[in-house]
This record gives C-alpha cells, sequence and structure tokens, in this order.
C-alpha cells in the first residue's frame, strides 16, 4: 500500500540541516497523524546518521492541515539561512531536532 512521500533533499551534513517534502496522497490517511510520525522518524534518522540538526521546510500559508500537521511535528514558522525567502504566499517551517 502507498500511502504517500517523503523526501529530503538537500541533505548538508557540514552545515547539519536537510530541506523536507512530503506528500500524503490516499485521501484516507489525511488527518491521522501519518505525516507526524512519518517526519518524527525520519527526522531521528537523519540526527543519528547525518548529523542533521535543523529541517526545514516550505509550505502554502493557506494549507491549513499542512500547517498544523508541521506544527505537530516540531516545526515552527520561522525563517533560516538555508533555504531562499519563499514567495508571498508561502511560509518557511523550521524545526530544530
Amino acid at each position: 500500500m502507498h500511502v504517500g512521500n517523503i523526501k529530503y533533499q538537500p541533505v548538508d551534513s557540514q552545515k547539519e540541516y536537510a530541506v523536507m517534502g512530503i506528500l500524503i496522497g490516499d485521501p484516507a490517511y489525511r488527518g491521522l497523524g501519518v505525516a507526524s510520525e512519518a517526519i518524527k522518524e525520519s527526522a531521528i534518522w537523519l540526527k543519528r546518521h547525518r548529523n542533521i540538526n535543523q529541517i526545514v521546510l516550505g509550505v502554502h500559508k493557506k494549507n491549513e492541515a499542512g500547517i498544523r500537521a508541521y506544527k505537530k511535528a516540531g516545526f515552527q514558522i520561522a525563517s533560516t539561512p538555508h533555504i531562499p525567502m519563499c514567495a508571498d504566499n508561502v511560509a518557511t517551517m523550521v524545526w530544530n531536532i
């Protein structure tokens, strides 16, 4: 069964950050905490194996469900030097693991 995808690119072990993208494509799994669980477990792996201490992402400001899921996983809306400024309709979110 394919629920969705999560990716980290780039992953920079020297600067200790990774940029994340995620999609929960099967609507039956949205709102169940699947995204938060996948983010948390993959972040733990990145910290242990790749020296990653910060995960960053961009999310459309109207994606309220996504923003809630990211906050539940530990992200906050913040700026970071690791990704360029997002467009006006996109929020930058940062999680310091």
